[in-house]
């Protein structure tokens, strides 16, 4: 099922350290839209978000609470 995911929390050390796997090649491709702040959203399957979701939530300043994740996924049932 898509995912449609969205820039959500602001937390400064999450975001450098997003920046920096930008720049070393290792941040997730299908996020890379979303990173380099071309798109606003970017929609993949389910089980890319987890991957995405994994890799996101293994950097430090990954805050996960309500409105406050770096990270913002809905299930695009349309």
């Amino acid at each position: 099922m898509p995912v449609r995911i969205t820039i959500e929390g602001s937390s400064r050390e999450w975001w450098k350290q997003a920046r920096e796997s930008v720049e070393a090649g290792t941040a997730p491709s299908a996020l890379l839209p979303l990173l380099n702040g071309s798109e606003g959203e970017v929609t993949v399957e389910s089980d890319t978000w987890r991957a995405i979701w994994a890799w996101a939530q293994a950097m430090q300043g990954w805050i996960e609470r309500d409105g406050e994740e770096q990270l913002k996924a809905e299930v695009d049932e349309a």
